[in-house]
């Protein structure tokens, strides 16, 4: 019997390493495919008084093959591309708020500061004086605008916010979910799908 089973765990173990290359030639076109390799191990010796005799072969594990440092830096540039499009978007919005020109906040001020001086250099002008007040008015107005837009901007942020934790918080409720599902698999004998960075092996639960 020893012998058959020796060949029968042979067989099971390399079947498996055939599938594993199958599947992987099944998703050469898979986008975010990572390459599978099956690892297989010699299992351990039975003692005898002439020595160890081979039990055969088993598979140790299925690795997933990727380089760590490439997949890290892939990481920071998605999130800094991510982070760099967020602020120009919000810079946009908060320069259409302060944009320039005649009908600008600032060309606003600049009116009302023009019409003080014409008053303090002709006290009793009455036309100088309703321009000021017409340009006081004008400008507070534009100030009014500009904070409401401002608030706008400022509960749109929050409510983006708000969305993101969200998410975050359910990719992290999910993630906790998979390693209790990793946890019951390890403890009914299974053996959870590991990765490996090129010639260096190591577990990724």
């Amino acid at each position: 019997m020893g012998i058959l089973n020796v060949g029968s765990q042979a067989l099971q173990a390399n079947l498996v390493a055939l599938q594993t290359a199958g599947n992987n030639i099944a998703n050469v076109n898979t986008v975010g495919y990572s390459r599978q390799r099956a690892i297989l191990e010699t299992v351990p010796g039975q003692f005898t008084g002439a020595g160890y005799i081979g039990k055969g072969v088993s598979v140790q594990t299925v690795l997933r093959n990727f380089d760590a440092f490439l997949n890290r830096q892939s990481t920071l540039a998605t999130a800094t591309q991510a982070a760099d499009v967020t602020r120009s978007d919000y810079l946009t919005q908060l320069g259409d708020i302060f944009q320039g020109g005649a009908s600008g906040l600032g060309a606003g001020i600049n009116d009302m500061l023009n019409a003080f001086s014409d008053v303090a250099s002709a006290p009793t002008d009455l036309t100088a004086r309703t321009v000021a007040l017409t340009r006081v008015d004008e400008t507070a107005r534009r100030m009014r605008a500009a904070s409401q837009s401002l608030d706008d901007l400022q509960n749109g942020i929050g409510q983006a916010l708000n969305e993101k934790v969200n998410a975050v918080n359910t990719l992290a409720q999910n993630i906790a979910d998979v390693n209790q599902q990793i946890s019951q698999a390890q403890g009914g004998g299974n053996r959870p799908m590991t990765c490996s960075t090129n010639a260096t092996s190591s577990s990724a639960n």
